[in-house]
């Protein structure tokens, strides 16, 4: 079947819950702008859990003056990141738990009105999705 030997990330979204929803950003159009950007770097959307993952974080807070919203601000995050095969120890420590690889990260810091912010954040994930790839060799 053509398209098998593509690499394939399956998707982690963290944070897109109601803080962000209070500044309207959406799990939906995040999930947008991580297929587009996944598909413009030829990569294959998985729901594998053995896969490695694009794991998307945001974290939005409504910006207030006295009662009044004035604004949103966000701090986003893109990784890939994967399960290694057997588990890293480092100088004496490992973890407890599970543990991943990061095998490329990019993020950001965005502020603005809260008509604003949802479409901002969406480009951004967009962009910082790509940036990431592109530190990458597949």
């Amino acid at each position: 079947m053509p398209g098998q030997d593509r690499p394939a990330l399956r998707g982690v979204i963290e944070g897109a819950g109601h803080k962000a929803a209070e500044c309207g950003i959406k799990s939906l159009a995040l999930q947008g702008a991580a297929a587009r950007a996944l598909k413009a770097h030829g990569i294959q959307i998985s729901a594998d859990p053995k896969q490695p993952y694009l794991y998307i974080n945001v974290n939005a807070y409504r910006v207030m003056q006295g009662s009044t919203v004035v604004g949103c601000t966000t701090r986003l995050g893109v990784s890939v990141r994967g399960n290694p095969d057997a588990e890293p120890q480092l100088g004496g420590f490992r973890p407890k738990a599970g543990s991943y690889v990061v095998l490329c990260e990019a993020g950001r810091l965005l502020s603005g009105s809260q008509r604003d912010v949802a479409g901002n954040v969406a480009k951004a994930f967009e962009a910082d999705i790509r940036s990431c790839l592109a530190q990458l060799s597949y």
